[in-house]
């Protein structure tokens, strides 16, 4: 069974993938690094309520 960040980790990094971002391209909207983004991702680390909602906004869906 996937994790909560496991899963978020994916979809984010599909999301990413789709729209043609590197994640220091990601890292830099968001306002973090590409290294971030990456512990994001491999669901070494969890984002930030605020983060969530940078990542929806440029992802242009919603957090929830």
């Amino acid at each position: 069974m996937t994790t909560l960040n496991e899963r978020l980790g994916e979809v984010i990094k599909r999301k990413r993938q789709r729209d043609r971002f590197t994640q220091a391209d990601l890292g830099s909207r968001i306002g973090t690094s590409g290294s971030y983004v990456s512990a994001i991702e491999s669901a070494s680390t969890s984002p930030r309520i605020s983060e969530l909602d940078a990542l929806a906004t440029v992802f242009r869906t919603t957090a929830f």
